[in-house]
């Protein structure tokens, strides 16, 4: 007689407040609440940045005497700026994220 639990009472049990979910075979118990979360942020921040790049025309007649080449470089340093924002910002959430 065994006196291992089985993975699935393991995984239905109880745990203490503040603790992590239980991981199983199949992977994290929440993984694809946590999947659809990080499709929407990846949807949104793509979203976001075809906003912009779509907006050209409408900055340029806001700003009369501006020409195609100073909208585009406004948008590239906003995409390059945005871009040196979410990097760090992955990393730290790397660091203190889930262990």
């Amino acid at each position: 007689m065994s006196t291992q639990a089985s993975p699935q009472a393991a995984a239905t049990s109880t745990r203490p407040a503040g603790a992590a979910p239980a991981v199983t075979d199949g992977g994290h118990l929440r993984r694809w609440s946590i999947m659809a979360v990080l499709g929407a942020v990846a949807f949104m921040a793509q979203l976001d940045v075809f906003v912009v790049n779509v907006a050209p025309d409408g900055i340029g007649r806001s700003f009369p005497g501006t020409g195609v080449a100073s909208v585009s470089w406004v948008l590239s340093a906003y995409a390059i700026v945005f871009t040196a924002v979410l990097v760090p910002a992955g990393r730290i959430a790397d660091q203190w994220g889930r262990k």
